[in-house]
């Protein structure tokens, strides 16, 4: 019997190997981020902030399609356009928006995107797809809470089963899924969600401007060795 051909492995694959073409000259850019990095406190608030910054340093043009509580008019030169939200039903100071107005449709049809990059899970992802699919421009996804990561703590193992049914519907419209660790990348191929040729690694880095070594201090040193073994101290006692 012959080999059966060898798959890429997405754990090789980073955003950084784009074709050079690509990366050669400025875009257009539209990002649907749900919840806001701009009033919601999350795990992903610094990762897009710096994303679009830097991506309007580059010269890229910039739309940020977000949910609307505290969203800005615009954010380092990048258009920001507040969508309608909802509280999430089981918890609720996560807000979502589907993103699919007429409002939110004609700007992204005036901006006229290279391509459209949305995160997932969420719901405005499924907004952001539909334009997608309309204007015939590619969608890039960047997934980022694992959900069946969390089902087993909160007793929902029944749930696995639709949760990955429900994520591999959605990866697989995507033209190409970003996710944020190896670990994910690993679960990605375990459960087939889409082929390891559209899946890429963007990792997670350290803001160099807030942590540059000259903020360092003697000082606050000697005070965080103190704090640290009150704490453990207090944990012996």
């Amino acid at each position: 019997m012959g080999q059966a051909p060898e798959m890429a492995a997405p754990l090789l694959l980073r955003v950084e190997d784009a074709d050079a073409e690509w990366s050669s000259r400025p875009h257009r850019i539209a990002l649907f981020v749900e919840p806001s990095p701009f009033a919601y406190i999350s795990g992903y608030k610094n990762r897009f902030q710096n994303f679009i910054k830097h991506l309007r340093e580059m010269g890229d043009e910039v739309l940020v399609v977000t949910t609307h509580k505290g969203a800005p008019e615009e954010f380092h030169g990048a258009k920001v356009i507040g969508s309608w939200s909802f509280p999430c039903p089981l918890y609720q100071n996560v807000p979502l928006s589907l993103a699919l107005s007429p409002r939110i449709f004609s700007a992204v049809s005036k901006f006229k995107p290279d391509i459209i990059h949305a995160t997932s899970p969420g719901v405005m992802v499924f907004g952001a797809l539909a334009i997608a699919k309309m204007i015939s421009v590619p969608m890039v996804m960047s997934y980022h809470t694992h959900l069946p990561a969390y089902l087993p703590g909160y007793n929902l193992n029944w749930l696995l089963g639709p949760t990955w049914g429900l994520i591999r519907c959605l990866h697989r419209s995507a033209d190409l899924t970003l996710v944020p660790s190896v670990a994910i990348a690993e679960d990605f191929e375990t459960a087939k969600v889409v082929p390891a040729n559209r899946v890429r690694l963007w990792n997670k880095g350290v803001d160099s401007e807030s942590f540059h070594p000259k903020f360092r201090r003697h000082e606050m040193r000697i005070k965080l060795r103190y704090l640290l073994l009150l704490q453990i101290q207090q944990g012996k006692s």
